[in-house]
């Protein structure tokens, strides 16, 4: 499986084509991002992983102990 974030800036415009009321706002990227990190358990690579495939990631950006699990191949 491949997992990826969706952009801010999509996010946003997504949520501009919602319209203006309050549902819309739910479909901002602050909203979005914060129901992403809640439902995600990110387990970080190893350091002679992140090292061999030069992999960089922000480990603020992402759920510890949601119902999804999801790391970096070995």
């Amino acid at each position: 499986m491949y997992l990826v974030h969706p952009d801010s800036f999509e996010v946003d415009l997504l949520a501009q084509v919602a319209g203006s009321d309050e549902n819309a706002a739910r479909w901002k990227w602050d909203s979005l991002s914060a129901a992403i990190k809640k439902s995600q358990t990110f387990n970080a690579p190893s350091d002679d992983i992140k090292n061999t495939a030069g992999i960089q990631y922000n480990a603020d950006t992402h759920g510890t102990d949601g119902p999804i699990h999801w790391s970096y191949p070995g």
